[in-house]
């Protein structure tokens, strides 16, 4: 199914709902004949394993650590694992941050990482004027 065909049958279920969530789109594709049916995982056991393995990456991503304080005395902490991929395509392996840092070739592909994320974070945003405002107003804040 193309992009422009995906967008027509979410804004056909948006028309016919009048709003537009992932709860209703997964109760609109449950009928077989529908034409996003085929896009989303209908075992059971598989969806409910795929379901654990999301909750256990979250898990993992909620652990922090202190490693300084402000100076209004407030902790700065930050995630005691660290997501390492290898290439874009690639599973993630948490590995202790304190093992990232120390490591020059896992720390470069954290950081080739990091670069990926902010510019595709930056190309969803860009056209919005309010979005470079929005990070100079940061950028400007955090140097000062």
């Amino acid at each position: 199914m193309s992009q422009d065909s995906l967008k027509e049958q979410l804004r056909g279920i948006y028309q016919a709902r009048g709003t537009l969530t992932a709860d209703i789109v997964v109760q609109e594709a449950t009928d077989p004949a529908h034409p996003l049916h085929h896009r989303f995982q209908w075992d059971d056991t598989e969806a409910a394993r795929s379901w654990r393995v999301s909750q256990a990456a979250e898990l993992i991503r909620s652990v922090r650590i202190t490693y300084a304080e402000h100076s209004d005395g407030t902790p700065k902490d930050l995630r005691a694992f660290i997501a390492v991929r290898e290439s874009p395509t690639d599973r993630a392996v948490y590995k202790p941050v304190e093992e990232v840092v120390a490591d020059p070739f896992t720390s470069a592909l954290v950081l080739r990482q990091m670069e990926r994320e902010w510019k595709a974070f930056k190309r969803r945003y860009e056209h919005l004027a309010e979005f470079a405002a929005m990070v100079q107003k940061d950028l400007g804040h955090k140097a000062g």
